[in-house]
C-alpha cells in the first residue's frame, strides 16, 4: 500500500500540474459533475498535503527532542558522577580532620 508521502509526491508531481488542463477540458465538454469531483479530489489532496507536511514537521521535531533527551540524560549522568565525586571528597576531608 502506498504511503501518504508517496501519494502526496504523485499528487504534487503528476496530478497538480495537469489540474488546470483537466478543468478546462471538463468545462469545454460540459461535464460539470466531473469537474465538481475533480475539485473535490483537489481539495482532499490539498488537505492531505497539509497533514503530510505537518507529519514531516512532527517527525523532525520528534528526532530533535530525542537528541535533546539524549543530551540531557548524558548531562544528568555526568552531574550525578560529579556529585558522587564531591561527596567522596567531602567525606575524605571530614575523615582527615578527625
Amino acid at each position: 500500500m502506498a504511503s501518504l508521502f508517496d501519494l502526496m509526491s504523485t499528487y504534487m508531481s503528476d496530478i497538480l500540474p495537469r489540474y488546470s488542463t483537466l478543468e478546462k477540458q471538463l468545462t469545454a465538454t460540459g461535464k460539470e459533475d466531473l469537474k465538481i469531483m475533480l475539485n473535490w479530489v483537489r481539495d482532499v489532496f490539498g488537505a492531505l498535503n497539509i497533514y503530510a507536511t505537518k507529519a514531516k514537521d512532527l517527525e523532525r521535531e520528534k528526532v530533535a527532542l530525542a537528541e535533546e533527551n539524549s543530551d540531557l540524560r548524558n548531562r544528568i549522568q555526568r552531574l550525578t558522577q560529579e556529585k558522587r565525586e564531591l561527596e567522596q571528597a567531602v567525606e575524605l576531608a571530614l575523615n582527615l580532620e578527625k
